[in-house]
């Protein structure tokens, strides 16, 4: 399945190539694909390189909320530069991190960490029994100044992720919080295919309303006998996949209601072929941007998101629902957009040229205009 910081930064690289030459530091068994003008190195040759190169004209540390960026927040507070944010919750990193090494974070960020573990509210709000301590943490445990302080500049793909980022940094740091476009891939439906399934795509998770869309799906297949339905991608829980199993089971749908796990990038392509909409909901944002998302846009595939899930200029794009949309809602606004094929076409046609607008060779040029003339913003 096509996912994760790994394969977008792959994207942005090969875009970026076509423009300036790159020296990519990575993971020692990453894959290292062969481009003009593109030379790789291991984390461990960071100093080297710059002692025998020089600084770049643009330092781009890519960060993500998991443990496979800890190597990149060590290069950013040794070195400084450009942090090109894909999440503002930096929680798990900064878990990862300390981890690690003890004192790999600042102290005020490994007692949030502690407190939030232990589902402890702050001293401040000790007699708060009404702010659940998982609510506080939710709003406020975003640890971004322990990731992004002395960065030189933040770059986020949302004006959301920015409002997000500059509430969560020190108020000198803010005005340095810009925003470039959050990559799009265009892509031609095979000859032949036929849109006859409705798809939720990406990784399935709690936060993500999984086992609503399961229940969704369900009712909807009995609605529509002519339409088959398909989650796309693997469970982060095992136990959020046998719940919806179960629900599928129970209504005798599993010949309707298709659950795939983890697809490799040929077969995810296939699915988004067939998709004739698709469902992706979100529960709170950690300010990213939804790849899943952009590849539905990408390939003229409508899409009912969560409000939360709704990115720069996308409003009439897609169909919004509220974040706690209740089930019967639900389902009853994604049934009105299936018995509507006009709004459908036109909201395909509204994603398609979304998506063009803002392809991986636009990202690239915003990027490379940090060097060559005004912010992105």
């Amino acid at each position: 399945m096509q996912s994760g910081v790994a394969d977008y930064s792959a994207a942005v690289l090969e875009a970026l190539a076509d423009l300036v030459d790159v020296d990519v530091i990575t993971h020692a068994d990453a894959h290292r694909r062969s481009l003009p003008g593109v030379r790789w190195f291991r984390y461990d040759d960071a100093a080297a390189l710059e002692r025998l190169s020089g600084a770049p004209d643009l330092r781009l540390m890519v960060i993500g909320n998991n443990e496979h960026h800890v190597e990149v927040l060590d290069l950013l507070h040794r070195f400084g530069g450009t942090a090109l944010c894909h999440d503002v919750r930096l929680t798990g990193l900064v878990a990862t991190a300390r981890a690690r090494r003890a004192d790999g974070v600042p102290a005020s960020a490994a007692a949030l960490l502690d407190a939030a573990a232990k589902e402890q509210r702050p001293d401040v709000h000790a007699d708060h029994r009404w702010i659940a301590p998982h609510d506080y943490y939710l709003a406020n445990g975003y640890l971004s100044e322990a990731v992004l302080a002395g960065a030189d500049a933040v770059l986020v793909h949302s004006p959301l992720a920015a409002t997000l980022a500059r509430l969560n940094l020190p108020p000198a740091q803010r005005t340095r919080v810009g925003v470039v476009p959050f990559g799009h891939r265009r892509r031609v439906r095979r000859p032949g295919v036929e849109r006859d399934h409705v798809v939720s795509l990406g990784v399935q998770h709690w936060t993500k309303d999984s086992a609503k869309v399961c229940e969704a799906f369900v009712r909807l297949a009995r609605r529509h006998p002519d339409l088959r339905f398909a989650v796309v991608g693997r469970f982060a829980d095992p136990g959020l996949e046998s719940e919806c199993r179960a629900v599928i089971d129970a209504a005798g749908m599993s010949a309707r209601v298709t659950l795939t796990g983890w697809v490799e990038p040929g077969e995810y392509d296939d699915w988004l072929d067939r998709a004739l909409l698709a469902v992706q909901l979100r529960s709170y944002t950690n300010g990213e941007s939804s790849a899943a998302v952009a590849d539905c846009f990408g390939a003229g595939v409508p899409v009912v998101t969560s409000s939360t899930g709704l990115g720069d200029g996308q409003e009439g794009i897609c169909l919004g629902v509220p974040v706690d949309v209740e089930l019967d809602a639900l389902v009853d606004r994604v049934g009105a957009l299936l018995d509507d094929p006009g709004r459908r076409a036109t909201l395909a046609v509204r994603a398609g040229a979304y998506a063009e607008a803002r392809d991986f060779g636009a990202v690239a040029r915003a990027l490379v205009s940090r060097i060559t003339g005004p912010g992105a913003t």
